[in-house]
């Protein structure tokens, strides 16, 4: 008899900007423990020149494993740290790995992806999950499908390299761009390109929930930002739904069918100088995927 258990998948930009850096961490801490995600893709991790690095802590403080990391180096970074990418897991970690992304000659930190195999609790499904940060900015966007055809041709690979045609792939991260973007139409089979074809679900789009944006001026921590940059009015930046939770080729009603999504670490931290903000300047995503397995 099938049955049908659930893989709760979450990613967050953690945003490495210093405000109350120590609080929002703390508060993304016991978000974690509250909700118990399968997999939680982290993006603006910080490293420090100590050695340690804001993943290894939120992992430490929740119990969690580090199943995947690897820093983004970036010389113009006034805290002196480096950013990268991380993956936290409840799951087991079969195998893990760093690949960076396509080189943009205009800037001096390019983009990455990292990745790990383990496999779903329920079914035991071989599951390759990919997290990345793409480059940021309205203007590079040709720089952007450059990556996503980069990171469509690792998944491929190390589909390929395994042997798993029945493997459950999941990337998820900040794309820094909107759904009509050409290197999201690319991801969601709505473009070829270079004679490239695939198909990437959008969890978001496929579940029809109305979760609003993930960068709005809502959130204290963007208007806090285009003060600094001397914008006049904070509410007038744009709100755009800019992180994404994707699944890989057709699992509609199969193991990795997205059945609920919704926004997450989102709530007021209710502490620090501004209790109104958010963990981040980034709200989460938050992705309900099926596990499929047969019951004895």
């Amino acid at each position: 008899m099938q049955r049908a258990g659930q893989i709760k998948v979450q990613t967050l930009n953690i945003w490495h900007g210093q405000y109350e850096y120590e609080l929002r961490l703390h508060s993304i801490a016991k978000r974690i423990v509250a909700d118990a995600p399968d997999i939680l893709c982290l993006q603006e991790v910080i490293f420090w020149a100590d050695g340690s690095n804001s993943a290894a802590w939120l992992a430490y403080k929740t119990g969690y494993k580090v199943a995947a990391l690897h820093p983004q180096p970036n010389s113009t970074n006034k805290e002196g740290a480096t950013i990268g990418n991380a993956i936290l897991t409840r799951l087991s970690v079969d195998e893990a790995g760093y690949v960076p992304l396509v080189a943009d000659p205009r800037r001096d930190m390019n983009a990455s992806a990292v990745w790990f195999w383990t496999k779903t609790p329920y079914g035991q499904t071989p599951m390759l999950v990919l997290t990345t940060h793409l480059s940021w900015g309205v203007s590079n966007e040709y720089q952007r499908l450059q990556e996503v055809i980069d990171i469509n041709k690792l998944a491929k690979e190390l589909i390929a390299e395994k042997n798993y045609d029945n493997a459950l792939t999941i990337l998820a991260g900040t794309f820094n761009t909107i759904p009509d973007a050409d290197s999201i139409r690319f991801l969601t089979g709505r473009m070829a390109v270079q004679g490239a074809e695939n198909f990437w679900t959008d969890c978001w789009a496929e579940t029809e929930a109305s979760l609003g944006e993930t960068q709005t001026p809502r959130n204290v921590w963007i208007k806090t930002q285009a003060e600094d940059l001397d914008t006049f009015d904070g509410n007038r930046i744009p709100k755009r739904r800019i992180d994404y939770i994707f699944v890989k080729d057709w699992v509609f009603g199969q193991t990795g069918s997205p059945i609920d999504s919704k926004i997450c670490y989102a709530e007021p931290m209710s502490m620090g100088s501004r209790p109104d903000a958010s963990a981040s300047d980034h709200y989460g995503v938050e992705t309900i995927l099926l596990d499929i397995f047969e019951q004895k």
